[in-house]
């Protein structure tokens, strides 16, 4: 009988023994299980492209391109900013004959910039050969009054040993005057005929009218600086613009209406 519950004693204890053990292997590994967590991948979509967006802003600053209308007078930039497909801005490009004798010239470059950068925007050019008291004539409601902004070239070249330099500073008061009658809400920017080689009188009279359009407070484009001295080149024998000239003219025209 001792000897059946001595058996018996061992057999309990090496089942004690062995339960133990499987518990303590259950808790062991449990404690080194790594609960799976659900990412929200939305989230870190998220997160990702605003750190993108952190390096691209960091990438770029300092690099941002000028806005297209920084040139223009302010109320040419508010009507361009506040345009829409259904109300755009109406451009009226006017320019000399002389001017755009060339394939490139200050006309087509704006012609251009207005096209493919800018939005809308309808634009009309027309192209004279007149004189001052000429010109005033076409400047009506009819042909201006739909414009909202009129980018137009003076015609000293034509007024240049036909109208004296008081004549011009009179014409140009009264040309200033026909406009904003015609077109009292438009924006009037103006710019002067290509320079001339050796012609003090002429530079006169660029600087007179130039003084008159400033006293009344439009926009002035003194483009000249952009030919230099040495026009051998850039004009021709009648004293147009060359492919070279004209090309000169409208970058620095392309230039203006994009901001550079």
């Amino acid at each position: 009988m001792q000897k059946i519950l001595f058996i018996l004693s061992i057999v309990l204890t090496g089942v004690f023994i062995f339960l133990g053990y499987n518990a303590w292997q259950d808790k062991q590994a449990e404690v080194h299980r790594v609960s799976p967590v659900l990412i929200d991948s939305t989230a870190v979509a998220e997160e990702d492209s605003a750190e993108a967006e952190l390096d691209q802003a960091s990438t770029e600053e300092g690099e941002a391109e000028p806005a297209l209308t920084t040139n223009l007078p302010q109320e040419a930039q508010d009507l361009f900013a506040e345009a829409t497909a259904e109300e755009p801005v109406n451009v009226t490009l006017v320019a000399t004959e002389s001017a755009t004798i060339t394939g490139t010239n200050w006309l087509t470059a704006a012609e251009n910039v207005f096209s493919n950068e800018y939005s809308n925007v309808v634009v009309e050019t027309i192209t004279y050969n007149n004189t001052s008291d000429e010109l005033i004539e076409t400047i009506t409601s009819e042909n201006y009054g739909q414009a909202d902004v009129i980018l137009l070239e003076v015609p000293t070249i034509y007024d240049n040993g036909f109208w004296s330099l008081g004549d011009q500073t009179y014409y140009m008061n009264l040309m200033i005057g026909s406009f904003q009658e015609a077109a009292p809400e438009a924006v009037l920017i103006m710019q002067p005929s290509q320079p001339l080689a050796e012609a003090p009188i002429y530079d006169e009279q660029k600087d007179a009218v130039q003084q008159v359009i400033a006293d009344a407070g439009i926009e002035y484009l003194d483009h000249w600086s952009s030919w230099g001295q040495d026009l051998s080149t850039l004009l021709t024998e009648d004293n147009d613009p060359t492919e070279e000239g004209g090309t000169v003219w409208a970058n620095y025209m392309t230039d203006y209406l994009t901001g550079n």
